[in-house]
């Protein structure tokens, strides 16, 4: 059994918009959590909004968060590779929605999407995020943004660091495999209905 997701105090970053926005998602998933659980009613039509929801949500946020390092000057490096955590999350969600329908409204999909993002959104914010909100708030104070201080490397701990890199990699593995397996399934179910529309043909 899902338990709904709880925030921490470790979550906020010091930026507004994009706190608030968390916030946002951490409803939505409980949300999720409460359909999984059976702790709330829905019908294919509401569950298909959340999924949609979901998706207008990646964009929203992370068009803001991308304006953000942009509008800061985040490294390169960090902006690519935070970029990619974007695509990684609204691929997935995708997949998802894909997967949902093709299942026939099947409940372990969601439940499987529940966890993903369960996941992805504590290591994101304590890896990605808390590193964006670390440049941020030394490129304002006149600093290099990729100079970290030493009292910022205890407090983030290097097995927790290293905990948060090792995941963060793990999702981007397991994101590519599930796009390869959802591409694999459309061909195998598009090779089917040729090869049924063949046997239709050859009947008549």
């Amino acid at each position: 059994m899902l338990e709904a997701f709880k925030w921490d105090r470790r979550f906020e970053l010091g930026l507004d918009v994009v706190d608030a926005q968390h916030h946002q998602l951490v409803d939505m998933l409980n949300v999720l959590i409460e359909v999984v659980t059976d702790r709330r009613h829905a019908g294919e039509e509401q569950i298909l909004s959340l999924l949609d929801g979901l998706q207008a949500y990646a964009c929203e946020h992370f068009r803001d968060e991308e304006a953000l390092m942009d509008k800061w000057g985040c490294t390169p490096a960090h902006i690519a590779a935070h970029t990619r955590q974007h695509e990684i999350f609204a691929e997935q969600i995708g997949v998802a929605r894909n997967e949902y329908l093709a299942a026939g409204g099947s409940r372990d999909i969601l439940e499987v999407l529940a966890n993903f993002v369960t996941s992805w959104l504590s290591f994101h914010i304590l890896g990605s995020d808390r590193d964006m909100a670390g440049q941020i708030v030394r490129i304002r104070a006149g600093q290099p943004a990729d100079r970290r201080s030493v009292p910022e490397h205890e407090q983030e701990g290097g097995a927790t660091r290293i905990l948060v890199e090792a995941m963060g990699r793990l999702y981007e593995l397991m994101a590519e495999r599930n796009l390869a397996l959802a591409a694999t399934r459309d061909q195998l179910a598009e090779l089917n209905a040729s090869l049924e529309q063949r046997v239709a043909e050859r009947t008549a």
